[in-house]
């Protein structure tokens, strides 16, 4: 069982195998501590590895972390940025969509409010259509001037 000390040691010496670029050692450490249930209440662990492993252009596993982080703080919106991100990037466009609508049901947009205009610059541009109904809703609910961001939406 790991405890809060050892997730610490932990951190610290996941943090020095990937400065040394160090990546077996630290991809096996890191997983093997992912599965360790003990360390679940962890933040810092989720986001710096899947960071780590996003770094290293390995998506699926920079998801699997960022989502570990939304399950254990739903309401962080880093953490579900992090996840969206990652789901965009393996192409998982529905599950991304689902991810920012899981966290903008219950939250502002603080950060994704970037995100909500470039999504309403690609309804713009004919992109993502199939979600526009929840993108003009959270994009009014975080008071988005949709007009200006997708004026073909506006007819006059």
């Amino acid at each position: 069982m790991t405890t809060e000390k050892n997730i610490s040691v932990i951190n610290d010496r996941l943090l020095l195998l990937w400065s040394k670029n160090n990546y077996t050692e630290a991809i096996k450490l890191a997983l093997k501590t992912f599965s360790d249930n003990s360390i679940k209440k962890d933040r810092f662990f989720y986001l710096k590895n899947g960071q780590y492993f996003r770094r290293h252009k390995d998506h699926k596993n920079a998801y699997k972390f960022f989502k570990k982080s939304t399950i254990f703080y739903p309401e962080d919106e880093i953490s579900s940025m992090c996840a969206y991100i990652e789901l965009v990037k393996l192409r998982k466009y529905k599950l991304a969509i689902k991810e920012l609508d899981r966290y903008l049901q219950k939250n502002s947009a603080k950060s994704y409010k970037t995100t909500l205009i470039e999504l309403l610059e690609g309804l713009e541009m004919g992109y993502s259509t199939s979600y526009e109904d929840i993108i003009i809703k959270f994009s009014l609910k975080n008071k988005i001037n949709i007009k200006k961001y997708y004026p073909s939406l506006i007819k006059e």
